[in-house]
């Protein structure tokens, strides 16, 4: 009844352009590029299908299934775990987490200036939702607390700068 086969390379390259979504909207991290190949338009993501195509055949073509994704999170996280995660049409993980900056032990000045990296990036889900097996799930399946981490530099230069050029 569906066919797949359809949905050809040009189109699947269409619909992610389209999007104009530029980020990885499951991890945040990594960009979404467009770019053309022989007067062809391209995109360095890939077309996710929320709802598995294996499971849920009339949504396998659906415009709302489709989630231009970084293959990182569409291949390695996504294809390896069952768990609930947020919709992102519907629900923005930005607005119920935060992160914050958790100083071990011997966190110091030399931290703040990008000398040491002695603090770990924690991401802090508001009260209201600390319970949401979705947000929960998004954490967990994407990793995202842990591949975090590799970005302790930009967070140093951030506070370093917050610092350096405040008025006061």
């Amino acid at each position: 009844m569906i066919d797949y086969n359809s949905l050809t390379d040009n189109l699947r390259h269409f619909i992610l352009c389209s999007s104009e979504i530029r980020v990885c909207p499951y991890c945040n991290r990594q960009y979404i590029t467009t770019y053309n190949k022989e007067d062809n338009l391209r995109s360095t993501s890939d077309l996710d299908h929320f709802y598995p195509k294996s499971s849920f055949q009339l949504y396998s073509l659906t415009l709302f299934n489709f989630i231009p994704a970084c293959s990182i999170c569409n291949s390695r996280f996504k294809k390896a775990r069952k768990l609930k995660i947020l919709y992102l049409y519907e629900k923005d993980i930005e607005d119920p987490i935060t992160f914050k900056v958790k100083p071990t032990v011997t966190y110091n000045i030399n931290s703040l200036i990008g000398n040491t990296d002695d603090f770990d990036l924690v991401l802090e889900v508001n009260d209201n939702c600390a319970k949401n097996d979705e947000i929960q799930g998004h954490l967990e399946m994407f990793r995202l607390e842990e591949v975090y981490q590799s970005h302790k530099d930009f967070v140093q230069e951030l506070l370093y700068k917050r610092k350096a050029y405040s008025s006061a």
